[in-house]
């Protein structure tokens, strides 16, 4: 079998082997008119779109959503043309599950979008129905220095000793699309093992020593409309 029918099966495996998610949400495409001019993050839109799809004949359709800031309007309509529904504003990643269990499928996304969906539902009982396929926590762990990663990304940094991390397969072709990418779930007896002191601590994150934040917020989208509007 091909890399594609790998990763494939490997997420049916997942939905298989852990606790029943009603719900999918995806998060950080990028823009898909810019796929052309890149051989690299074509395969891994396509493979996003693979994966995406392949959740959706799992989940209810009704129970599948995605979001990028960066979606154009014709963007937005092209992938709403294809079944797809899309979240109607950017959230930052704070996407609350509300008591349902939800797989996040965020493949490359920014460092402070883990973190914020962490704080959103910071919590044993929230957690414990959470799976996030993205990048390697343990990854972003060796590379920050702990004083920065306990600064900057403390929920990251909090939940690392209640997280269960698994590699996806790797494309042989594209080593680099999915090569940190980790699929990351939380037993609730692990992290009912951490410390008080770990759940008392529910400051919402603000950035504001954060040198390198790679995530667009609300107001740099609002900005940019408002400069756009202004040169028209």
């Amino acid at each position: 079998p091909n890399s594609s029918h790998n990763l494939l099966l490997f997420i049916q495996l997942l939905f298989i082997a852990l606790p029943p998610v009603p719900g999918v949400q995806t998060t950080g495409w990028g823009f898909h008119s810019e796929i052309a001019h890149s051989g690299i993050y074509s395969v891994h839109n396509r493979q996003d779109l693979g994966a995406f799809s392949h959740s959706r004949s799992l989940v209810p359709p009704e129970r599948c959503a995605l979001f990028d800031p960066a979606f154009t309007a014709q963007e937005a309509a092209a992938l709403e043309h294809l079944g797809l529904r899309l979240l109607p504003e950017n959230e930052e990643g704070k996407h609350g599950i509300e008591g349902s269990a939800t797989l996040f499928y965020m493949v490359h996304c920014g460092k402070a979008l883990y973190n914020n969906l962490l704080w959103r539902n910071w919590s044993a009982e929230a957690l414990s129905k959470m799976v996030i396929i993205g990048n390697s926590f343990r990854g972003i762990e060796e590379r920050l220095l702990s004083r920065v990663l306990e600064r900057d990304y403390s929920y990251i940094a909090k939940v690392l000793k209640g997280t269960e991390e698994v590699a996806l397969p790797t494309h042989p072709r594209y080593l680099d699309t999915f090569n940190d990418t980790s699929v990351h779930w939380f037993p609730l007896q692990k992290l009912k093992g951490l410390s008080l002191e770990v759940w008392n601590f529910v400051e919402e994150p603000t950035y504001q020593d954060c040198e390198d934040l790679e995530i667009i917020r609300k107001e740099d989208r609002a900005e940019q409309h408002s400069l756009a509007a202004t040169a028209s």
